[in-house]
């Protein structure tokens, strides 16, 4: 007689009974599928169970499989291109289970324009879900809360990945990827977890140890090659320990100021007499009196502190005591500015990094670009990308639209703001979860058009003038774009990305107001 499957029983995946289904990202390319079969490959080829007709698959990309025993399900990647968990790789060859509510791309969804992505999200029946804590045994169950465990102790809060390059903070002792804290540090020296001031940065050869070792047992979970290669590049904590906090170096010796002021002798003749330097002394006193006017530096290319040299709209360093750090793009020696200092623009006002490129012509020289800029002078970008609307397709076209119709560049709508909003004081730039999924940072910054931002970070405001710009044009969109409810979540929602029915139905250019 036919009755309710229990748990002592292992339910067998039938053709009347499928043991899961793939919905579909993009019913463009591929549709949803239910699963009834103990193994689905997915390719190119005519002979898989689902055929995706595309040259950047393998014939057969990927295998996935159920164990009707333990009702587990696993992904094998058999492709070229690879197969992703997420952001993550699987690997030619490599097998992972995968579970209820998974995220599965055939290619890697960054690489490709929204309407190419070729993604599902695995469903499978709650029953089993249970059935896979019931019947796994106790050593497996161990194993497994050991690896759970253990991924959380090699967890780099501040990329959200496997810790690579190891270091511990001290007196807090909280660890991250030393490249990770290296861009941390530029900004500010407290702990990015607890908020504690850092005294020192030490290297932990213990963590990377237990990382290894990690990654023997799980490689789907190593990062490619080429952003280990970048993160190396990144971590400014080479030797053993970087110590903050210190005593200031000791002042020059006493003739250190005259030297470096005094052009090189040329050849190596007799000392010259006190008369002559006192002369020097006197003529370099007149010309830095005549450059005290003087608001950039425009001199020969060099990588000394260009201040030290000369007086720049009126600020010029000490000659002792004075203390230097790098700049964040040409390396150039730039004072340690008193972050009160009105004279000269060194910083930028958002991820507040150092550089000199605004006051230093040499800058943008050395090396081939200019960081910095004031918000009005920012080149902006000469279309509207689909990240400014949060990979969100019907909203990026809707938008598109619009702009071909009314004959509107994004320098206009860089204008439109620039009037309307940024000359008036009215523009706030905002990193909080009403806007960001997942912010690091709790921003709330009125701008203005002379607000000097960097080049990385104007294209962060970018999305956001976007986004505001949008808002305020709202009513003069098409009646099936204005007339729509807004979506709960609004710009942070994640069903608007994968379901293009929801989409569409609600708004998404607007702030999450369920928190």
């Amino acid at each position: 007689m036919q009755g309710t499957p229990d748990l002592d029983q292992a339910p067998v995946a039938s053709l009347n009974q499928p043991w899961g289904k793939l919905i579909s990202m993009n019913g463009a390319k591929v549709s949803s599928q239910d699963l009834f079969d103990s193994e689905i490959t997915i390719g190119r080829m005519p002979t898989n169970k689902i055929i995706i007709p595309d040259n950047r698959l393998s014939g057969t990309h990927c295998k996935l499989k159920w164990d009707v025993e333990n009702n587990i399900a696993q992904l094998q990647d058999l492709s070229t291109n690879g197969t992703f968990i997420g952001d993550q790789k699987i690997g030619k060859n490599n097998e992972i289970i995968v579970k209820n509510g998974d995220e599965i791309f055939i290619l890697h969804k960054s690489k490709v324009p929204i309407s190419e992505i070729i993604g599902f999200t695995l469903i499978i029946q709650q029953v089993k879900e249970v059935k896979v804590a019931a019947q796994l045994d106790e050593q497996q169950q161990k194993k497994l809360q050991m690896m759970e465990d253990m991924q959380d102790d090699i967890h780099c809060p501040i990329c959200d990945d496997l810790i690579f390059q190891c270091v511990s903070l001290m007196p807090c002792l909280h660890n991250f990827c030393g490249a990770c804290f290296s861009d941390w540090m530029v900004k500010q020296k407290t702990c990015p977890s607890c908020r504690k001031e850092v005294q020192q940065v030490n290297k932990n050869p213990m963590v990377n140890n237990v990382v290894e070792k990690y990654l023997l047992m799980n490689p789907e979970k190593k990062r490619p090659p080429e952003e280990y290669k970048e993160m190396d590049e990144k971590n400014k904590i080479k030797g053993d320990a970087l110590v903050f906090n210190s005593a200031p170096p000791p002042p020059p010796p006493p003739q250190a100021p005259i030297v470096q002021n005094v052009p090189p002798s040329r050849g190596r003749g007799r000392g010259r007499g006190q008369p002559q330097q006192q002369q020097q002394q006197q003529q370099q006193q007149q010309q830095q009196q005549q450059q005290q006017d003087q608001s950039n530096y425009d001199g020969p290319v060099t990588k000394d502190c260009v201040t030290c040299l000369k007086a720049i709209n009126g600020f010029q360093c000490q000659k002792r005591g004075q203390q230097h750090i790098n700049c964040t793009n040409c390396q150039s020696k730039m004072p340690k500015f008193d972050l009160n200092e009105k004279r000269l623009i060194f910083r930028c006002e958002l991820c507040e990094r150092f550089f000199c490129s605004i006051y230093n012509k040499n800058c943008s020289q050395i090396s081939n670009q200019n960081p910095m800029h004031k918000l009005q002078e920012h080149k902006v970008p000469g279309t509207v990308d689909i990240q400014c609307f949060r990979q969100n397709y019907i909203e990026q076209k809707g938008f598109l639209d619009y702009q071909k119709n009314n004959n509107i560049t994004t320098q206009d709508i860089f204008k439109f703001m620039l009037e309307n909003c940024i000359n008036k004081g009215q523009f706030r730039y905002i990193e909080s979860n009403k806007i960001l999924a997942n912010p690091i940072r709790n921003i709330d910054l009125t701008l203005s058009p002379d607000t000097a931002v960097c080049n990385y970070c104007f294209g962060l405001i970018w999305q956001q003038i976007v986004f505001r710009y949008r808002i305020a044009i709202k009513n003069q969109l098409p009646d099936d774009l204005k007339n729509r409810s807004q979506c709960w979540f609004g710009i942070n929602c994640k069903t608007m990305i994968h379901n293009q029915e929801h989409a569409k139905k609600l708004d998404h250019i607007c702030e999450q107001t369920k928190l």
